[in-house]
């Protein structure tokens, strides 16, 4: 069943409410900004991995990390970026914080994540990175595939 509405018309928490449990993550901001599929199985007890899971491919992982990589380098290079991004998009700065301030290695996600708590992390993080990504001067995802989970 497809759920398609305007930006923040509480498609997230409609399906939390469906699955009755908090595995989308919403806020008073937009917060999606990817397709996401929410497959429900019955499946017998002595098959069942022990409940909720999220599954990436590593294509979309490589994706996330390219995108981490290129926010930070525009972070480095543009000293008053990190206050644009806490007065126009509060919700993001945790995450820019983050990868202005990384020196090693960017975070990376595993092929699969359980647990509701996990899972809403996850997905917050992936949506996060793509909204400061998109909202960095002179970057977008055209050129590039649609994001696929």
């Amino acid at each position: 069943m497809p759920i398609i509405a305007p930006m923040k018309a509480g498609k997230s928490t409609i399906i939390n409410g469906i699955l009755g449990q908090k595995l989308l993550p919403t806020r008073n901001t937009a917060m999606t900004a990817i397709p996401t599929e929410i497959v429900f199985n019955i499946i017998s007890t002595q098959e069942s991995d022990g409940g909720s899971y999220l599954t990436l491919n590593k294509k979309f992982i490589d994706e996330i990390i390219r995108l981490q990589s290129s926010s930070h380098s525009y972070l480095q290079n543009h000293s008053d970026s990190l206050q644009m991004i806490s007065s126009s998009y509060p919700h993001l700065f945790e995450v820019a914080q983050e990868l202005h301030n990384v020196s090693a290695s960017f975070r990376t996600l595993p092929e699969k994540t359980s647990g509701v708590k996990q899972i809403c992390e996850s997905l917050a993080f992936i949506n996060d990175v793509i909204r400061l990504h998109e909202n960095l001067p002179g970057n977008t995802n055209s050129g590039h595939e649609p994001f696929e989970l």
